[in-house]
Parts: C-alpha cells; sequence; structure tokens
C-alpha cells in the first residue's frame, strides 16, 4: 500500500512539472519593442501568431513587440540563410506578437499557424512561399522568374506584379487572389476546394480534384483535368 502512494506521488509530481513546463503565458500589459542584432539571411521561416511586417531592399533587422513578460518566449535564430521566429510557449491575454523585419531580398517565406504577414517594397527573382494553417501573406510587388505558393489549409495568399512561371499547390481551402499578377505559364494544382483567381495567363494547365475553382484572364491556352464540381473559367464568362 505505501509502495503504491508512492509511486502515485511520482508520477502525480511528474505529471505537475511537465504541466508547468507548457503551460501557457498571459501578457502583462507592459508592450515594449526589442530590436534584435543578426547576421545576413534572404529566408524567413515563422512558428506561432504574429502580425508581421517584412521590408524588401533595407538593410537586415529584426524587431519584436509584445508584452515583456512574453519577449522571452519568442525565439529568433539564423541557419543556412534562413531566419526562424517561434514560440516557446503558447500566449494569451494579448494582441498578436508583432515583427518587423528587414532584409535586401526574400527568396523563401514559409509561415506555419495564423500570422498574417504583409511584404513591402519588390521581390525580384525567384520566390517560394508556404502556408501551412489560417495565415495570410499580401506582396505588394514582385517580378521574377519562378514563383511559387504552397497553401496547406485555410490560408490566403494576394500578389501583384508579373512573373515568367507560377507554381501554385493548394491542399485544403486556401484562398489566392492573383487577379494583379501577370504570368506566362501557370501551374496549379488543388486538391479540395481551394480558389485561384489569376491575372493575364498566357498559358495554364494543371488539376484540381474536389470542389476547387480557378478564374483568369486573357486570351490563354489551357490543360487543365478536373474531377467532381471543379470549376475552370475565365474572367467574364458566364
Amino acid at each position: 500500500m505505501n509502495t503504491w502512494i508512492k509511486i502515485t506521488g511520482v508520477l502525480a509530481l511528474m505529471l505537475a512539472i511537465q504541466g508547468c513546463s507548457t503551460a501557457g503565458v498571459r501578457g502583462n500589459g507592459d508592450i515594449v519593442t526589442q530590436a534584435i542584432e543578426s547576421q545576413s539571411f534572404s529566408e524567413v521561416s515563422l512558428r506561432g501568431h504574429y502580425s508581421a511586417t517584412i521590408n524588401v531592399g533595407e538593410a537586415e533587422s529584426i524587431a519584436i513587440t509584445t508584452d515583456a513578460n512574453i519577449q522571452p518566449y519568442i525565439t529568433t535564430s539564423v541557419s543556412m540563410d534562413r531566419l526562424t521566429i517561434k514560440s516557446e510557449r503558447s500566449i494569451s491575454g494579448t494582441d498578436k506578437v508583432k515583427l518587423e523585419l528587414g532584409l535586401q531580398e526574400l527568396n523563401d517565406l514559409n509561415i506555419s499557424g495564423s500570422s498574417r504577414v504583409a511584404i513591402n517594397g519588390k521581390v525580384t527573382g525567384d520566390l517560394a512561399s508556404s502556408i501551412s494553417g489560417s495565415g495570410s501573406i499580401e506582396l505588394e510587388s514582385i517580378e521574377g522568374d519562378t514563383f511559387e505558393v504552397s497553401v496547406s489549409g485555410s490560408g490566403g495568399f494576394k500578389a501583384t506584379g508579373s512573373v515568367e512561371t507560377l507554381d501554385i499547390d493548394i491542399s485544403g481551402s486556401g484562398n489566392l487572389d492573383l487577379s494583379n499578377l501577370n504570368v506566362k505559364h501557370a501551374k496549379v494544382s488543388i486538391s479540395g476546394s481551394g480558389t485561384v483567381k489569376l491575372g493575364q495567363v498566357e498559358k495554364l494547365d494543371g488539376a484540381i480534384s474536389g470542389s476547387g475553382s480557378i478564374t483568369y484572364q486573357g486570351s490563354t491556352m489551357l490543360s487543365i483535368k478536373t474531377s467532381g464540381s471543379a470549376s475552370v473559367k475565365s474572367m467574364g464568362s458566364e
């Protein structure tokens, strides 16, 4: 009996310790901005719930604005030219953690969670981007060769500019508004109920499985395989 009581007590203590280590942290209302020194980076990964602004064409910089007691739980690291920002604990009782990032050029952006990201300035060259979850990205301007967009979940993406090749992969209910993006060759794959609005497109091919939809502008060469209730139509068509 005593042995059973001791074992039960040890298990209870272990669970209590584990609970403390994984418990969330509540903001104390003391909002501060912390500037972080960093080496150069051209790729960004965000893991968590942030409101982020990325300024392209500026010197590398990182600024985090949130409650003072939350700051220690937002970590940053740079490895192989990639900046990763993540939350070490769940956060409550505060607005979204605000991020202000500066970098010379942006080649890759990956967000996991529900972050909202605004990219200011012009992105040139190739850009790969992905959203996992319900996050969103708004890109002010892009002029490049290859632009890749991958969405898993209900994420959204909006972009303006022109590219040679656009490669889209949606799994879920993602919503892409690229109606102000001119593209020579667009390749689109949708699995689920995702929607894609394209601007002027010279050539469009791909596949839709489910209830997804694609709309496009211009006299486009089409090669799209569809199944289910998928739809592909030109803007303005009945």
